[in-house]
């Protein structure tokens, strides 16, 4: 027997200039085959460059289940058109492990990315079930390491050689960076 989605993480959320629109598989699967056309941000995604198939990332994916995995697109109120994704895989423990890609390059450097994850922060953290937000960051990221520090995440460690690109076989080192709910909601 399937578990019933949580209703609160599932709901619809928005800031000040997107909408934040909760997808199911077919919805996150589209919008995150979006990724695989640019291997950089599949490195920064998946840690691996690898091209997929259509087939591979099917298979790859987190599937969206409304309880421990959440994809939302991210859309301009202003506009149509998704222009990045964001997604949160829930454990057991109460840790949501976070990503995110803005795929359209017309929106790099213009907050996109902050005001979206503030959006998801301020309602996942009203959950009970949630008490730390973690993500993993290529040491190579600096669009990623500056919006986690500008959001107030701290850096609790490197992984020296802490992943391998299987297309290239080069290891690289990995940040990362957690908040708890406690020092978000007393932002």
């Amino acid at each position: 027997m399937r578990k019933k989605p949580d209703q609160f993480l599932s709901q619809p959320l928005a800031s000040e200039r997107f909408e934040l629109i909760p997808l199911d598989f077919k919805g996150a699967y589209n919008a995150t085959w979006l990724w695989t056309a640019n291997q950089q941000d599949l490195l920064y995604t998946t840690f691996n460059s690898s091209p997929r198939t259509k087939w591979q990332w099917f298979r790859e994916m987190d599937r969206p289940d409304g309880r421990t995995t959440f994809y939302h697109a991210i859309r301009p109120k202003s506009g149509k058109g998704v222009i990045g994704t964001h997604r949160i895989v829930l454990n057991s423990k109460g840790t949501a492990k976070l990503a995110c890609v803005v795929h359209a390059r017309k929106w790099w450097g213009k907050d996109v990315f902050f005001e979206a994850r503030s959006a998801i922060m301020d309602h996942f953290f009203q959950s009970d079930r949630i008490e730390r937000m973690q993500g993993n960051v290529h040491v190579e990221n600096q669009a990623s390491i500056y919006n986690y520090m500008k959001l107030g995440f701290r850096c609790v460690g490197e992984f020296r050689k802490g992943s391998r690109d299987k297309h290239t076989g080069n290891y690289f080192n990995v940040l990362a960076f957690e908040m708890l709910k406690v020092d978000w909601m007393a932002k």
